[in-house]
């Protein structure tokens, strides 16, 4: 499958508690946000987007491991604690 490269290795930024992504400018230190790369937000977004399950973009282990964080951030914040189903 196509991995979505990343053009840029400067990372942006998940808010969870403002929900939404910093460019790379704007980043800021919080404990409610995570940082993704380029490729992991362009995986995201065609997953996101996608008709159909069966994309052709394939994640890295990278992408894998951002989302990941991401989302348990996200949860994290959505709950007001951590899960412990997250290993």
């Amino acid at each position: 499958g196509r991995n979505p490269a990343p053009k840029f290795s400067v990372p942006y930024q998940l808010d969870a508690s403002l929900g939404g992504v910093r460019c790379p400018r704007c980043c800021i230190p919080s404990s409610y946000s995570a940082a993704l790369h380029p490729g992991s937000l362009a995986f995201l977004h065609v997953r996101q987007n996608a008709k159909q399950s069966d994309s052709v973009f394939r994640p890295t282990q990278n992408n894998l491991e951002e989302l990941d964080h991401a989302l348990f951030v996200y949860f994290r914040h959505f709950f007001g604690r951590n899960l412990k189903s997250h290993a």
